[in-house]
């Protein structure tokens, strides 16, 4: 036997459910989206109590939506498709009725027992943890990144010093602040002035090549000044 929906006059339809059950705001919103589908999706079912007239067994807040959509337009609202409970699907209509009402109650929210407000429900529990979760993850996360900035920057400092080799501190006198390295060395007054000036005035002819060519060519420079410099250089 194929399952059917019947179409029946909502006027002659009961419920052992008052009305004042059901939100009227809800209510009314079904009503108008059953008016404007022309039908219901989840048709009511009913029992016959006589050749005219029937009574809800499940879908209570569907058949009361349906009543308001019968005051709201009489004309297109006067009946609605429903199950009806005959002989010969009784069983099967009420294990249904029975399992979709275990399946309702499953998704709606429980009362706690302590008084202490709503539950949520199992998916929305579900998703407060994953969130929980997650933001914990992102936290974890961000301490790591945090961390690994601070062992990356000891490691920026030594890789712009090994590109930087000594030598390069007297061919770049700009880039290697060398005027600040040279007093940090003890190195100032007339020395430092005329030191600076000599590394200057040799470096424009051509680059040093060497530190033995520095010391050669830059005159009374010598090599504790020059390991001095280094010094301060390597401690800066």
């Amino acid at each position: 036997m194929k399952l059917s929906t019947k179409l029946v006059f909502v006027e002659e339809i009961t419920s052992k459910s008052p009305r004042s059950e059901f939100p009227e705001d809800r209510l009314d919103e079904l009503a108008n989206i059953i008016l404007d589908a022309g039908g219901i999706i989840n048709p009511p079912i009913l029992m016959r109590t006589s050749l005219e007239s029937y009574e809800v067994v499940d879908g209570d807040f569907e058949y009361y939506a349906a009543v308001k959509a019968a005051e709201i337009d009489p004309r297109k609202g006067e009946t609605i498709g429903a199950f009806i409970i005959e002989t010969q699907n009784e069983a099967a209509l009420r294990k249904q009725a029975g399992l979709l009402r275990k399946k309702d109650s499953l998704s709606k929210t429980d009362t706690a027992s302590d008084g202490a407000g709503p539950r949520l429900t199992t998916v929305e529990s579900r998703l407060t943890n994953m969130e929980s979760r997650f933001d914990a993850k992102l936290n974890d996360l961000t301490e790591e990144i945090q961390a690994l900035k601070a062992d990356v920057r000891p490691l920026k400092e030594q890789k712009t010093k090994k590109v930087e080799t000594p030598l390069d501190i007297f061919n770049a006198t700009t880039k290697s602040n060398l005027p600040f390295i040279m007093k940090k060395a003890g190195i100032g007054g007339k020395t430092f002035a005329k030191f600076l000036k000599n590394i200057e005035a040799e470096r424009k002819k051509r680059k040093f090549e060497s530190l033995i060519d520095l010391k050669n060519r830059v005159t009374g420079l010598g090599q504790i000044n020059i390991l001095k410099i280094i010094d301060a250089w390597s401690r800066s």
